[in-house]
């Protein structure tokens, strides 16, 4: 992803505004959008995507009881003598 945006455009407006009878004159605003690459959309999503599989990866640990974890799976183990 490019630093400090600079690939990164501002969408702007365009309206021709009346200045008097004769007179028009074009303002451009910015509308609050940033416009990226695709390439570096597909990596912020990417990221995105990742950081949720953390999250819920560490939810599923924090609520974990590993006794109990522990107690299944010496219940499954068959010890072969």
């Amino acid at each position: 992803m490019q630093k400090n945006g600079s690939l990164s455009k501002k969408e702007t407006t365009t309206q021709v505004v009346k200045k008097g009878l004769l007179h028009k004159e074009t303002v451009e605003k910015e509308t609050g959008n940033v416009i990226i690459p695709r390439k570096d959309f597909e990596e912020l999503i990417n990221k995105v995507h990742a950081a949720a599989a953390m999250k819920n990866d560490y939810v599923r640990i924090k609520n974990l009881e590993p006794w109990k974890e522990n107690e299944k799976l010496k219940k499954g183990k068959r010890i072969v003598s």
